[in-house]
């Protein structure tokens, strides 16, 4: 099963306790960037897409899938084809680990390979809840999730060792108290963009020696992790029906709208516009509908 890509009209999106799930069909590329959730491509339909993932070259194709664990640095680059009809699974820890039976939230890495060919289980389950977010309201957000729920068991399944993701996770080290002190910092301050240098200095290390400490500990750069966060406070806000997207810009420090719809156009793939309108929200009565613009 395919969904054809003229068949898709905007990007649509689902976000919840799982995380945030898009089908998105586009070119465009996206800037190196590393986040604290499991991020499952799949290619649904269009031409074929090229990636960087911790400095190496991986090809989303429709035979393939792409794994990357939490703090990968990763990059979408520009498509030489046609666009291509994505869906991406951005997960969060604490729900992942839940559906696959892992005691507490899940931050070592689950998958041992970057690029995997689809198993036939996989391509159908991911086939399934793609083609459930184009039928809009027909469908509730439930059902979506129980969809989901059966893809990443069968992910799991297909490419990763619970046993050792397990054995993993008993032996993550503390972290560097400078830089635990330093991730409160930039996540008290993300919305007011703070500068990396005055945190460094705020904690007690060289700009040098921060950077690398940080990302010997976090695994992305200080300035991967401070976009991540205010990436999470700007998809939040534009969740609400209520906040504009000149008010989310100004929200977070922005100079001008258009420099905060570059910006997260470079992060997520698609203008904010456009992810407000494709957004599937829930109302007060718990009815799936798309959010306002």
């Amino acid at each position: 099963m395919k969904i054809e890509t003229d068949a898709l009209s905007q990007s649509t999106l689902m976000q919840g306790p799982y995380g945030r799930v898009t089908l998105n069909l586009t070119a465009r590329a996206l800037v190196e960037h590393a986040h604290s959730e499991y991020n499952c491509i799949f290619k649904i339909g269009g031409g074929d897409a090229p990636f960087r993932v911790d400095g190496k070259g991986y090809a989303l194709e429709d035979n393939t899938v792409l794994l990357i664990n939490p703090w990968q640095p990763h990059a979408k680059l520009q498509s030489k084809d046609s666009p291509t009809l994505a869906l991406t699974l951005l997960l969060d820890g604490a729900w992942l680990g839940g559906v696959i039976a892992l005691s507490g939230p899940l931050r070592a890495p689950l998958f041992a390979q970057t690029c995997v060919l689809l198993t036939p289980e996989v391509r159908e389950q991911a086939n399934r809840l793609a083609l459930s977010m184009t039928a809009g309201v027909e469908i509730e957000d439930s059902e979506r999730e129980g969809l989901l729920r059966d893809l990443v068991t069968a992910l799991a399944r297909s490419y990763s060792d619970l046993q050792e993701t397990g054995r993993l996770l008993r032996a993550v080290r503390p972290m560097d108290s400078r830089v635990v002190h330093a991730i409160r910092l930039i996540r008290v301050q993300a919305a007011q963009n703070p500068n990396l240098d005055e945190i460094a200095r705020r904690v007690g290390l060289s700009r040098s020696r921060f950077f690398e400490q940080f990302k010997n500990c976090v695994g992305a750069s200080p300035q991967q992790y401070l976009d991540w966060e205010r990436m999470a406070l700007a998809t939040r806000m534009l969740a609400d029906p209520h906040i504009s997207v000149a008010d989310v810009s100004d929200r977070l420090d922005f100079s001008a709208p258009s420099h905060f719809a570059r910006f997260f156009a470079q992060h997520i793939g698609l203008p904010p516009s456009e992810f407000k309108r494709g957004l599937m929200t829930q109302d007060a009565g718990g009815e799936s509908q798309p959010a306002v613009a």
